[in-house]
């Protein structure tokens, strides 16, 4: 099992980080804008004291001609929260791979007054095939951490759009 964290700081409050977070069409746009995505499908459920955000993408196929299916989940805390942070859970499947990977983690957004918050995702990822489970895990946790910087422009953008 490899853990791996990832932290980014944006301009702006963190209800409006939150909006983009739920925003299915913003959402889409952050998946589509990988160039190995070929499709992607987000829903929201508002359940009142949560928040739920599916995200469902097709990648390019690794081999043969089916596309790489997966299914990430957050699960965001719509309670009030004293120190403003709002708490919440992820957890990514991939399709056909259920018994062989697993992911999943936290999510915290946090506010620093009125104009500034912190996103921070952190999690494990679990490759259960012998021999070279580790090395693929430990490649997939550098990955991961490593896109707070595009995950960050992204956000940075459609916050100029606002």
């Amino acid at each position: 099992m490899q853990r791996f964290r990832r932290e980014f700081e944006l301009p702006a409050s963190s209800e409006t980080v939150f909006g983009l977070l739920k925003d299915v069409d913003i959402q889409r746009r952050k998946a589509l804008a990988d160039p190995n995505c070929v499709g992607a499908e987000v829903t929201v459920d508002d359940r009142g004291d949560q928040v739920v955000v599916v995200l469902r993408r097709d990648a390019k196929p690794m081999w043969g001609e089916e596309p790489n299916r997966s299914t990430l989940t957050m699960t965001w805390s719509t309670g009030s929260v004293a120190d403003e942070t709002r708490r919440g859970t992820w957890v990514h499947r991939q399709h056909g791979q259920e018994k062989r990977s697993s992911a999943e983690g936290t999510l915290e957004l946090r506010s620093f007054g009125a104009e500034r918050c912190r996103l921070v995702t952190e999690g494990y990822i679990e490759i259960r095939v012998p021999l070279i489970g580790r090395r693929i895990e430990k490649k997939v946790a550098k990955v991961m951490a490593s896109q707070g910087a595009s995950e960050r422009e992204f956000y940075l953008v459609e916050l100029k759009k606002r």
